[in-house]
């Protein structure tokens, strides 16, 4: 059995991918460790893979819902890709039980990158791409990749775009890398803002504020209160509550100023569709969740989230600017984390997907360092990446000057 979900339909101007050797011939890793690596097209994975990717989802060191099999093949079905997208794998040799999972696009030389390397499969809507990995023996999992990837003689590394900084994951990753003698480099880190729900106790959300916060967002409550009833709702749809959570996500997005740039997922019909695409399939498993600010019963803000492992992930919000003055946007959010502490006590992190200097800032109170990488196996790629990380150094010291 094979192409699962509807891969069958895929448009066919993607690229094909050139034949990739079996890694169980030619490219042997250690019989002792009995792990084996391949790399397969997304379009060539069968319903058992399917169903290995899922249960590594579930399991997995670092949860990640940008690289599970939901979110990954919903993306290759509605957006056309400039390689072919392709699955890594590392997995038991007894068992066939996969330890490893992640997603790329071969990329062929650029200007700006000359050699022929893998990037990780991202998107617009991707807040995230480091790759899953059992959490029994990570260390493992990654030399084996490496091990793997060194012997192939198309790629000279791999990129990352999005990926935590100082977890346990990317220390594994690094330490596999550099036993193997695969050089890594890093461009500066930045913080995601996050919550740590643990920390947050019983005490209201408001006294996190400073006291002019906290009589600002009490005025625009009472606003919203002089406009009609206000409410608050926290659902986890079902296939037949999904359309019209959707539907109602999708209009609040357009209300703003992403309406007005054409950057709201509704002005694009790909980009609505995707999310309806991949609603489905989280919705099945209760996994995509939305906290819907109404008032008189008409959803005026809302918040879309996905849910992976013991992590809620903020992927997106809209609300109705025709009711700024109540603030509806963050009045939402902060409600949405009140429900999450009360209803669902298995979510122990709330995920801001947003940059440091978010409005979210304040309230997701805790900071994640986030860092993009590259790793590199050939000599070329290494001066490579060599020179570019010096050009960038000299052009942020230009621009900056010595650090005092």
């Amino acid at each position: 059995m094979s192409l699962a979900f509807g891969l069958s339909n895929m448009d066919p101007q993607i690229p094909e991918l050139p034949p990739i050797p079996d890694a169980n011939t030619g490219s042997n890793l250690d019989p002792a460790r009995g792990l084996s690596v391949t790399a397969r097209k997304i379009t060539d994975l069968t319903t058992a893979d399917l169903q290995q990717w899922s249960r590594l989802a579930a399991r997995c060191l670092e949860p990640n819902p940008f690289q599970e099999p939901e979110w990954i093949l919903s993306l290759t079905r509605a957006f056309q890709w400039d390689g072919c997208p392709i699955i890594l794998t590392v997995q038991r040799q007894q068992t066939g039980e996969w330890l490893l999972a992640g997603t790329f696009l071969a990329c062929p030389p650029t200007a700006s990158r000359p050699l022929p390397h893998l990037r990780s499969m991202t998107s617009d809507y991707s807040f995230a791409d480091h790759p899953l990995v059992d959490g029994d023996d990570p260390l493992s999992a990654f030399c084996a990749l490496f091990e793997y990837l060194a012997r192939r003689r198309e790629w000279h590394g791999i990129r990352f775009r999005r990926m935590k900084a100082g977890s346990i994951q990317q220390r594994m990753l690094d330490l596999a890398a550099e036993s193997l003698n695969v050089a890594h480099y890093e461009d500066p880190v930045w913080e995601r803002p996050m919550l740590l729900l643990r920390g947050l106790g019983d005490e209201p959300l408001l006294e996190l504020f400073s006291k002019n916060r906290r009589k600002s967002l009490r005025r625009a409550w009472r606003w919203l209160e002089e406009q009609g009833n206000v409410s608050f709702r926290l659902t986890r749809p079902d296939a037949d509550q999904l359309p019209t959570a959707t539907e109602d996500f999708l209009r609040v997005e357009s209300l703003g100023w992403k309406g007005q740039l054409g950057t709201a997922m509704v002005t694009r019909t790909r980009d609505a569709n995707f999310l309806r695409d991949v609603g489905r399939q989280l919705a099945d498993q209760k996994r995509i969740l939305f906290g819907e600010l109404r008032l008189n019963d008409q959803v005026i803000a809302s918040t879309c989230n996905l849910l992976s492992a013991n992590v809620l992930f903020s992927f997106k919000i809209g609300w109705d600017p025709q009711f700024a003055s109540g603030s509806p946007g963050f009045w939402s959010e902060m409600l949405l984390v009140d429900a999450i502490r009360r209803q669902m006590p298995e979510v122990e992190q709330l995920d801001s997907c947003a940059s440091r200097d978010s409005y979210l800032a304040p309230l997701y109170r805790d900071r994640c360092p986030m860092r993009s990488a590259a790793y590199v196996w050939s000599r070329r790629a290494d001066t490579l990446c060599f020179f570019r990380q010096q050009v960038q150094r000299l052009k942020q010291l230009w621009k900056y000057g010595p650090h005092p």
